[in-house]
């Protein structure tokens, strides 16, 4: 796609509005997945750990690791003494945990919920986050960016204002509420990747999407960090100020949004004249170019794409597995204490966004100066984002109660993680430019299926018996998911544009090709040739 780099209107020095659009952005992501990602600590204090009918001992410190405890925890070392003692008498298969905490804020929880149960609730996200990829896309398209993220967020915090209540009333409740969060938060992805395309130069795409969608682990990891101190210091009732200040801060967010963001730089009333004609030069006038009907058969036959859905589904199986079970991980194995837990569990997410930023800037420098092919820094990022991360699952898996160890590892894996940004999903636009958008919304629908089965699994391989063994088949199941991924990535990807990406049928027989570059409407990472 040479011709953009023949374009020759300089960037105009300075902070200008697309700067603005891409921190509203980042901001956007973050309150987007705070909200989504906020139950996966909540539920450690929400459930009831010490109910007798769950099989779960009152003094409920990890059967796993009963050595492990946290000082602060503890009432005194006869405590301590006394649990080690029912450990012995009872064993571990009839005695799952065996902790006395100093507060009982994060364990005695007001909800009798087994570890199935929670599967279901945390997944529930995903049942209605499925359904609206593809519309997203479609509406983002034909209304601009602006209003399907503004309005579906705005959709979203109303009702993560609601969720104490809904949870408080039914369960059943609870998981309506997170369906409907999933189908306005849905919206998001698709029309961001549709603002950055009509506002973002190609020379400059990968910067910006870098930041833009640096939320998801940067906004991940503040909500793990807050909402463990307002548990642990029982804010506005403990748990429920977790829900309250996310849906808040996203109120106050699309009142900016609203202000300050505009679906097309044309309509952006205060935009300065030199960076609306650099933005338009290097973008072309979009509404002359050609558009042409996504090739579905061609598309589900290639496997450059099928390597890239592939990877993608292990990407979103093992990013949920670990986002939604960490926490629990971190409480009832390694028995961390709910403030310590936010703060662990929120390191790999730092780690992957710091890391993510850093391997994206290595990547484009190795393809600005020509040392390698695309398709060679593509798998690289794969092997060291999917490979090394199973490598380091693998070795949490046999960390036993190791917590330095474990935890390290789990930094280790979730961080190498961030690599992918630079692998599979800029891949969709390497191969089919033109259609990048619209398959990368269609697949991050199915891959999002993975996002409902991988708490559930969990859920019912861990089901009242957080023991190492269960932990380490979740472990070894996500590695295992992303060893088959990097495999297939490996010997099917490819970095050369398909030769259906410029066909336009003028018959159902007579495929005619055309020269047609034009920019994805929609379509995230995109890095010139």
């Amino acid at each position: 796609m040479a011709g953009h780099n023949d374009r020759k209107m300089e960037a105009p020095p300075g902070f200008g509005s697309r700067h603005t659009l891409a921190i509203m952005m980042f901001f956007a992501t973050c309150v987007s997945y705070s909200m989504r990602n906020n139950l996966s600590l909540a539920i450690v204090a929400m459930v009831n750990r010490t109910n007798p009918s769950h099989g779960i001992n009152p003094l409920n410190i990890s059967i796993a690791c009963p050595d492990l405890s946290d000082d602060s925890d503890f009432r005194t070392a006869e405590n301590y003494r006394l649990n080690q003692t029912f450990v012995k008498i009872l064993g571990e298969k009839s005695w799952k945990s065996s902790r006395i905490p100093a507060q009982q804020v994060s364990d005695s929880g007001e909800f009798n919920w087994n570890e199935a149960e929670q599967g279901i609730i945390l997944g529930s996200f995903f049942w209605g986050y499925v359904f609206t990829q593809i519309p997203g896309g479609f509406l983002a398209k034909k209304y601009g960016g602006k209003w399907p993220i503004g309005f579906g967020l705005l959709i979203s915090a109303i009702f993560t204002l609601l969720t104490p209540i809904m949870a408080k009333t039914d369960k059943r409740l609870l998981i309506f509420s997170r369906i409907v969060q999933g189908v306005s938060s849905g919206l998001h992805i698709p029309a961001q990747t549709t603002l950055l395309a009509a506002w973002v130069p190609p020379n400059e795409r990968s910067l910006f999407s870098s930041l833009a969608f640096g939320g998801v682990y940067f906004g991940t990891a503040i909500m793990l960090v807050g909402s463990g101190y307002l548990i642990h210091e029982n804010v506005w009732g403990g748990w429920p100020s977790v829900f309250y200040v996310s849906g808040i801060v996203t109120i106050v967010w699309f009142v900016f949004w609203c202000l300050l963001v505009h679906s097309t730089p044309s309509e952006h009333p205060r935009i300065g004249r030199k960076e609306l004609l650099y933005i338009e030069d290097s973008l072309g006038n979009r509404s002359l170019q050609p558009k042409q009907p996504t090739p579905w058969k061609h598309v589900v036959t290639s496997l450059p794409i099928w390597s890239n859905f592939i990877a993608h589904i292990a990407q979103t199986w093992g990013m949920y597995t670990l986002l939604t079970e960490l926490p629990t991980y971190m409480k009832t194995v390694l028995n961390f204490n709910i403030r310590k837990n936010s703060w662990l569990s929120a390191l790999p997410y730092l780690a992957s966004w710091l890391f993510g930023v850093v391997f994206a800037h290595g990547a484009d420098t190795l393809l600005r100066k020509n040392v390698t092919s695309i398709v060679t820094v593509r798998k690289i990022s794969q092997v060291v984002g999917q490979l090394g991360s199973a490598i380091a699952l693998i070795g949490c898996a046999y960390s036993g109660c190791d917590r330095a160890l474990s935890v390290g590892l789990l930094v280790v894996s979730v961080g190498l993680n961030g690599a992918t940004n630079s692998g599979f999903i800029v891949n969709y636009v390497d191969v089919a430019p033109n259609h990048a958008g619209v398959i990368l919304a269609a697949w991050n629908t199915l891959a999002s299926l993975s996002g409902v089965a991988a708490p559930f699994v969990a859920g019912v391989i861990i089901n009242d018996d957080p023991s190492i063994t269960n932990w380490r088949i979740v472990f070894l199941l996500s590695a295992g998911v992303y060893i088959f991924a990097v495999v297939f990535y490996l010997i099917f990807a490819s970095g050369e544009e398909e030769p259906w990406n410029n066909f336009q049928k003028v018959s159902n027989d007579h495929p005619v090709q055309t020269e047609i570059h034009a920019e994805p409407e929609v379509g995230p990472f995109i890095t010139p040739k």
